[in-house]
């Protein structure tokens, strides 16, 4: 099961999304993608960000209850609602319509968070990353 709360993987995963949502209707006519598409993901995006910052105080509060208040139970965090775990799927399967694309630029795909940028060879960006992401992600 994955944690309630968010985790690293969780903020690099938002890292990326918002990379490629700011970024896709600058390529969605090259990739055949409607722009209510590209619109639909920024805010979705936009939503998760604001979930996960959301999140991301709860949880801060209840570590500084807890080092703060001896036996002081910290309040729990939210869950996620289940279209926050879904939205990155989406994302991804987006982004594998794009690599897929008979007009697919290797440039395109650094743009948006699809290939590992030169200059970071070490890191792994995107779709890479998303792919080895729990199920329930």
């Amino acid at each position: 099961m994955y944690p309630a709360y968010p985790t690293t993987g969780d903020l690099s995963t938002a890292a990326w999304l918002k990379q490629f949502a700011s970024r896709l209707p600058a390529y969605a006519a090259k990739y055949q993608i409607a722009e209510a598409e590209a619109v639909a993901l920024q805010r979705a995006t936009a939503s998760f960000l604001a979930g996960l910052g959301e999140q991301l105080r709860r949880v801060t509060q209840a570590i500084r209850l807890l080092a703060g208040t001896p036996y002081c139970w910290p309040p729990s965090a939210v869950p996620w609602q289940p279209g926050m775990r879904a939205l990155p799927r989406q994302a991804l399967a987006l982004g594998q319509r794009i690599l897929s694309h008979a007009a697919y630029d290797p440039a395109d795909g650094s743009a948006l968070g699809l290939e590992c940028l030169p200059e970071q060879p070490d890191r792994v960006a995107g779709l890479a990353g998303l792919a080895h992401a729990p199920a329930t992600l």
